[in-house]
Order: C-alpha cells, then structure tokens, then sequence
C-alpha cells in the first residue's frame, strides 16, 4: 500500500512539474518575440481566418510558437480580425498584437498608400508604381519583363503559370496585379515589394474562385484572359454577364471574338476610333484576325467580373453596342447588330 501511495506521490510531483514547465513555456511564448524596436507591416485580407492569421505571424517574425499563439486565440477571447494594414512591432506581446488586430486600432494603422483601378493595363499600373517609389515607369516594366524575376514569382505563385513566360505577351504580369487599395511598405520600398503586395491579393481573390475556373475547363490564364475582355468591354456592372454570355456564344460556335479592345491593346491605344486598317494588324492579340481568345490578358480584372465570367447570362445575342450613355443593345444577328449601329452611331 505504501508502494502504490509513493507512486501516486511521484506521478503527482511529475505531472505538477510538467505542468510547471508548460505554464512557464507558455508564459514566454506568449511575449514578444524581442525587445528592440523593430516595425513590421502587417496586412490582414478579407477572408482571412484566425489560423490565416496566426501563419502570417509567424511569417513575419512577430511570434515565438504557433502552437502557444493558437492555445493563447483558445484561452482568450477576439472573435473579429479587422481587415487592414498595421504597423505592428517585434517588441509586441500576442496581447498588444491580437488587441489592435481586433479592434483596428486607429494608431497602429498605415494610412498611405496606392490604388489600382479595374480595367487598368499594366502601363498604366507601373506609371503609379513608378510614382509612388520615384522611380522611372521603365524601371518598372523593365523589372516586370525581366525572365528571372518572372520565372522567381512563378515558383512562389501557383497561378502563375509557365504561360506568363510566353514571349508573344507584351506584358507578362497583365491580368495578375489585383485592383485594389493598398498601403505602402515603408519608404525603402521595392518595385518587388509593391509587386509582392498586389500578387499577395491576386493570390488570396483568384484562389478563392480556382474550383470554379477550373469548372469553366479553363486555364486560370485562359480565363483572366477571357474575363479581361469582357471587363474592358463593360461599363456598367449589369452588363458583365450579357457581354461574358455574348463572348461565350461566340466562343462556343467558333466565331471571333472581334473585340475592338484587343485589336487597341495590340496597338497600345485607348479611346474608341478603330480603323479597317488597324483591324488588320497582325498580333496574337488581335481577336479579328485570330479565332478564340487573345494570347493573354488585356487588363487587370475585379472580382465582380470574375464572378460574372463564371455565371454569364444565357442568351441567343452575339453581337451588342454600345450607347453614348452606357446602355447596350443586344442582337442576335449582324443584320440586326448593323441596323442598331446605324441608327444609334455617336462616335
């Protein structure tokens, strides 16, 4: 009897020990990671679970254990993560850092930042780029075409396929650098840097719809591709899944897609003036001269537009027009498509 009480005794003593040690593990990895000061932009995206987090954390250098970050998620409470980007610090214990995480505490926020509009092209993508580093817009494009940097982010992007390296495509990255509001990244940015921002989004928006592009039985670039069209190609967003169904009617009858856009994206202009002439330029781009869909994308894409090249409306119409005030005529024939620009031309 003695025997087994002294065993009891012992079990007791080691199971308090252990749990000594682990208290103690956990109180010092529940502390800051350092004590020097040392800033770190943070960025929490919509969508973005507390596990999400806790991987970005521990990504960022701004945590001892992932374990004892999620055992401290378990034993306290912070039910909403606020979507932004922080200026968080090494010198931040999980309390201070979950703090302003949940309530997007208004000091701790980075305000700056660059904006990238749907519809954009990467020219235009890289002149805000060039201006928000003070650099040349060439400096960025150069980057941006440069085979290694390319083949680097391929590897690191799963949407980025080999068919970026395509060497018919005037820019590589077109389709891929996510419109959206972004905070910089402090004032020794890179050109990578910025990049790496806006490929971060890409990757979080396109990966949520994957399943679904890969339903469509297309590539992620064949797709982008496609739903570039239709976004330059729409004003309003009640037209995007008319003109997406419009595109897939074609596509599937294996009719041009005879999109003016691609024909100006080839050339590197705006505006709407197109000329016979132009429409004969030869370019893989070139949706007159070539059957099924351009090369590569012609623009970068929203998520609404995604969502609209995923569910395009069903309908007969092949051809549409644009008004002066937005508004679309559909047809069903080129007769009657022929009709409408006649009696409605405004450019």
């Amino acid at each position: 009897m003695k025997r087994i009480h002294k065993i009891i005794v012992a079990v007791v003593v080691v199971v308090m020990i252990a749990g000594a040690g682990f208290f103690m593990t956990y109180q010092q990895s529940i502390k800051a990671v350092s004590k020097n000061d040392e800033k770190v932009q943070f960025t929490v995206v919509e969508g973005m679970s507390h596990g999400d987090v806790v991987n970005e954390l521990e990504a960022s250098g701004l945590i001892k254990s992932k374990f004892f970050t999620q055992l401290f998620l378990k034993f306290n409470s912070y039910p909403i993560i606020q979507v932004n980007t922080y200026q968080l610090n090494k010198n931040m214990d999980l309390k201070t850092i979950f703090h302003i995480l949940s309530t997007g505490s208004y000091e701790n926020l980075v305000q700056a930042g660059f904006t990238v509009n749907e519809g954009l092209t990467i020219p235009e993508i890289a002149e805000i780029i060039a201006k928000e580093l003070n650099v040349s817009k060439d400096k960025v494009l150069n980057k941006w075409k440069d085979s290694a940097y390319l083949q680097s982010l391929s590897d690191q992007y799963d949407f980025l396929t080999a068919d970026i390296l395509n060497d018919q495509l005037l820019y590589p990255l077109e389709g891929y650098l996510y419109p959206e509001t972004y905070s910089t990244v402090g004032v020794d940015a890179t050109i990578e840097e910025y990049t790496k921002l806006m490929l971060d989004m890409s990757e979080t928006v396109f990966g949520s719809y994957l399943d679904q592009i890969k339903a469509t039985g297309m590539s992620v670039h064949e797709f982008l591709t496609f739903t570039s069209v239709v976004e330059r190609e729409s004003l309003y967003e009640q037209d995007k899944p008319m003109i997406a169904g419009v595109f897939k009617n074609r596509l599937n009858i294996d009719m041009n897609l005879q999109s003016d856009i691609t024909v100006l994206y080839a050339l590197q202009r705006t505006g709407l003036d197109i000329s016979y002439e132009d429409l004969e330029v030869d370019s893989p781009y070139n949706t007159y001269m070539y059957k099924g869909l351009p090369v590569g994308p012609i623009s970068s894409v929203y998520k609404t537009t995604i969502e609209a090249c995923l569910n395009p409306s069903k309908h007969d119409y092949l051809f549409f027009f644009a008004l002066k005030d937005g508004n679309v005529i559909y047809s069903k024939t080129l007769e009657e498509h022929d009709k409408a620009v006649e009696e409605n031309m405004w450019y």
